[in-house]
């Protein structure tokens, strides 16, 4: 199943290529406003290019780590995601200072990452894509992080929020909370955003209810399939739940809309649980599956992809989201040089 498609959308870069051409044989027929319009489809089009998109709880050290992270780092190298989302990423140390550094070792990544100094986990975003700027808050009432990085993408801002929100089956509350913190987030930030991560509530949980406008990425091509990414077939699921704790679909990739409450033009070509079998019988790769989508973005690029950020609605980021807000920051944001550039010459 897609979403949002026009019958423009529909055509291959092939069809596209053919039109054109016929286009320019004909230009009698379409004149040169026509003729200009149908370039127009076509570069839109042949530029909304596919990219892949992979979340992923990595369980920290935690549970057979040093069996775990090669099948992670494998997966990683094999099928190279543009984009990761990683939650409960380990502080490391030394010159690969975190697992999501570790990770990045698998090809062309640049890392965006914030842990708690208490527990020394934290989130973090690899992109092969240009990351443009980070943003790190504090989600009330208890003070969990949300990632935020916008990314260009052939030319387009992506805005990705990562989470892992509160663990607790009985803290719908504190999650609701947390949800509604990181989607006043996310409305800040420019262009096609994404909420994606540990959300820790399942389909027939009452936080859905907050995230039922936004478009998921799973549920446009699998609308009927349970997608438990918390399965307890998993022995480390089994191991970790809670008591009575049932299998769910706490792992998801939530598209919103760049200008208010319309579907974002995104196109979702496929969306797959990963890192699904067991490395033995009592270990597998996480206590979660990963969830992989393969998108396209269908909005024609934008100058604000590959210059200033700017908000959804065309003015610039605020300076105040160009740092750590929140009442209680969490530290340790690390950024490759290329940001440490940027922020230093915005």
């Amino acid at each position: 199943m897609t979403h949002d498609l026009s019958e423009t959308d529909r055509y291959t870069s092939p069809e596209v290529f053919a039109l054109v051409r016929g286009a320019v044989q004909d230009r009698w027929r379409y004149g040169l406003r026509g003729l200009g319009a149908l370039l127009v489809v076509a570069a839109t089009t042949a530029s909304a290019q596919p990219i892949s998109i992979l979340t992923f709880n990595l369980r920290s050290r935690l549970d057979h780590a040093d069996r775990r992270e090669p099948a992670i780092a494998a997966f990683l190298s094999e099928q190279r995601p543009d984009i990761v989302l990683f939650q409960e990423v380990a502080l490391l140390g030394g010159r690969e200072r975190t697992q999501a550094h570790r990770m990045a070792q698998a090809g062309g990544y640049e890392v965006a990452h914030c842990h708690n100094a208490r527990t020394r986990r934290g989130l973090a975003v690899l992109s092969r894509y240009p990351i443009l700027d980070s943003v790190v808050i504090s989600l009330p009432p208890n003070g969990r992080p949300a990632l935020a990085v916008t990314i260009n993408v052939h030319g387009r801002t992506l805005s990705v929020v990562n989470v892992h929100l509160t663990p607790a089956l009985e803290a719908r509350q504190v999650r609701s909370a947390e949800v509604r913190s990181a989607l006043e987030l996310l409305e800040t930030m420019p262009g096609i955003g994404l909420l994606g991560g540990d959300l820790n509530f399942g389909d027939h949980d009452v936080e859905s209810a907050l995230v039922g406008h936004l478009v998921d990425a799973y549920r446009q091509v699998e609308p009927t399939s349970p997608g438990h990414t918390w399965d307890l077939r998993n022995p480390l699921a089994r191991k970790n739940s809670f008591p009575t704790e049932p299998s769910r679909r706490l792992d998801r990739l939530l598209f919103a809309a760049p200008n208010g409450p319309t579907s974002p033009r995104v196109r979702v070509d496929s969306s797959e649980l990963v890192l699904t079998l067991e490395l033995t019988s009592t270990v597998a790769p996480s206590d979660h599956y990963g969830l992989l989508s393969r998108v396209a973005f269908l909005d024609p690029p934008t100058s604000a992809g590959a210059g200033e950020p700017t908000q959804r609605g065309g003015s610039p980021l605020p300076e105040s989201s160009r740092g750590v807000i929140g009442a209680a920051p969490v530290q340790g944001v690390t950024m490759s040089r290329k940001m440490q550039d940027q922020r230093a010459h915005p």
